[in-house]
């Protein structure tokens, strides 16, 4: 298959994906939003308080595992965020970190053995949580990422 079919293939493969996992997270009540990761946390204006990104941060590369089947690695980060402007000098509260973790502990359980599915059919093996990692006040944000490993066939 040439490498330009191949590239639109994956993007179609990953948006599909992220549609699943939005779904789920959108389950989440104290979420507001839930977007595909683009360097958000830069703008400025943010309309959301507290929500969720999705990200892709490693390119698809596919191994023939037969004539007919491709499978790849696929790592999915997701930034569970919580807009923190601290407008005094006591800084973040135990309360902001506790209300933040609860949230992203939230997201954790939902997709911790997910099977992103489209029309009943799965479109990765199930989702691995593997890391956690607090980044805490980011320009007025708190966030926390949530790695998961999964694999996609072709």
């Amino acid at each position: 298959m040439p490498w330009h079919v191949l590239t639109i293939i994956c993007i179609i493969m990953l948006n599909e994906i992220y549609k699943d996992i939005k779904g789920q997270l959108n389950v989440i009540s104290a979420s507001e939003d839930c977007q595909w990761y683009n360097v958000q946390y830069e703008q400025t204006g943010w309309a959301f308080r507290m929500g969720f990104f999705v990200e892709f941060p490693e390119p698809l590369q596919f191994d023939d595992i037969s004539k007919m089947k491709r499978r790849s690695n696929l790592k999915i980060r997701v930034h569970a965020y919580t807009q923190n402007i601290v407008t005094t000098g006591e800084g973040i509260t135990d309360a902001e970190v506790e209300e933040h973790e609860a949230f992203a502990l939230q997201a954790l359980d939902i997709l911790d053995q997910h099977i992103p599915k489209s029309n009943d059919e799965n479109l990765t093996t199930k989702l691995i949580f593997r890391g956690w990692q607090h980044w805490h006040r980011y320009q007025g944000w708190m966030i926390t990422m949530l790695e998961f490993d999964c694999k996609k066939m072709l």
